[in-house]
């Protein structure tokens, strides 16, 4: 019987896939809902790397997996790689022989991933030039032909990425990270600093090229 669809942990090393299943331990059955974690397989991402290219030029690449997400159908992962401005894919048809399938450049540093069925990747990218002059951009990727097939601005530093179970839109949380290094009000990487962050909604209505964007300020909730 094949797992439920694999959960993800990530380092900077190796993709880890876990499967959920009944616990066998009663005392935390309360507490975990009846399951536990299950390693079943784990893959090198530097793997990735070479899909395109070779063995040894992977090896001597730094690289990242972070954020990851999966295709409804559970059969294809998505991670980010900000130490290599791109996004890298996963095979896991078969979870416990889970096969590397390539990587795609996108715009700018990515923090975050949601996958909006099997059709599409929707890449939260950062092209800030420092930390006042802020930008990003929502990349949206077409999964089956591997391309960016739409850059959405953002206007902001974007950080994480979710999308409704519905899948009418997606709100991003533009995060505009502080400064730790100035002082503010006597406090190294103090607050308020600006630009400040807010949440971006990405109406997922129509084509691609249709979506439109909505900001919402948060300014003030802290207080």
């Amino acid at each position: 019987m094949r797992p439920r669809a694999p959960r993800m942990l990530v380092s900077g090393l190796a993709l880890t896939l876990l499967c959920i299943g009944s616990s066998a331990l009663a005392d935390d059955d309360d507490y975990h809902g009846g399951k536990t974690f299950k390693r079943i397989a784990t893959i090198p991402n530097y793997l990735n790397n070479a899909v395109h290219g070779d063995l040894e030029t992977a090896l001597a690449t730094t690289t990242v997996s972070e954020i990851v997400s999966a295709t409804a159908d559970g059969l294809t992962l998505v991670y980010t790689d900000s130490e290599n401005n791109q996004i890298g894919f996963v095979d896991i048809t078969d979870p416990s022989q889970p096969v590397p399938a390539g990587t795609l450049p996108v715009s700018g540093e990515p923090t975050s991933v949601a996958v909006l069925g099997d059709d599409y990747a929707l890449v939260a990218t950062n092209t800030s030039e420092d930390f006042v002059n802020v930008s990003g951009n929502l990349d949206v990727v077409d999964i089956a032909t591997r391309s960016v097939i739409r850059e959405i601005p953002l206007h902001g530093q974007p950080d994480s990425i979710d999308i409704s179970p519905d899948g009418r839109y997606a709100a991003i949380a533009i995060e505009n990270e502080r400064d730790e290094d100035i002082i503010v009000d006597g406090v190294e990487g103090g607050l308020p600093q600006f630009p400040a962050g807010y949440v971006a909604i990405v109406d997922l209505v129509g084509g691609v090229d249709d979506w439109d964007v909505r900001n919402v300020d948060v300014s003030g909730l802290s207080s």
